[in-house]
């Protein structure tokens, strides 16, 4: 019997091992690597969120700091309350009264940067973007973050581990025994 026989017979086994591992790991890696890109990208908008919150918080306490120290300290602060709420105006002044109708003709124009939500959407790092031009167009939150066929990815990704080792084990060392016949 030749020696090329049981050689090929080697390589076609450590080949069939291979590419089913690497099948086992092409759907393992996405079924476990995106969910984790989920929680984080998630985790990452509502800290951004918190902070927005905060910065807001923020801002009005120190906007009621300022109001606090006007009324105890500015006498324009006092006056201007003094007019406002116990209606007290100097002798000899005016004061002029606008219907509702010519206050809702007023036109009010807000500038396009203060009118919508400043704050951009989330977006992704370069690298994640340059890898997603080569991707094609899959639902791949539904193939791999959803727990149906995520369950079903990791399931297929061990019966093709299994079936790699079962049938095309690489011999640890041993040499394969010649047949009797």
């Amino acid at each position: 019997m030749s020696r090329s026989a049981p050689t090929a017979t080697h390589a076609a086994h450590a080949i069939m091992f291979w590419l089913l591992a690497g099948m086992a790991f092409a759907l393992f890696a996405p079924a476990v690597l995106l969910p984790l890109w989920e929680e984080s990208r998630a985790a990452h908008v509502y800290e951004r969120d918190k902070a927005r919150e905060v910065a807001d918080l923020q801002a009005v306490r120190d906007r009621n700091v300022v109001r606090i120290r006007a009324l105890q300290e500015d006498p324009l602060v006092i006056e201007r309350i003094a007019r406002r709420d116990l209606n007290i105006r100097p002798e000899g002044e005016q004061a002029t009264q606008w219907s509702s109708r010519e206050l809702a003709a007023l036109a009010v124009r807000v500038p396009a940067e203060l009118a919508g939500d400043s704050e951009a959407a989330w977006v992704p790092p370069s690298w994640v973007q340059r890898a997603s031009a080569w991707l094609p167009d899959w639902p791949y939150r539904k193939l791999f973050v959803e727990m149906p066929n995520r369950l079903l990815m990791l399931l297929m990704a061990g019966g093709l581990l299994v079936t790699a080792f079962v049938l095309y084990s690489p011999n640890s060392g041993r040499s394969p025994r010649p047949r009797s016949g």
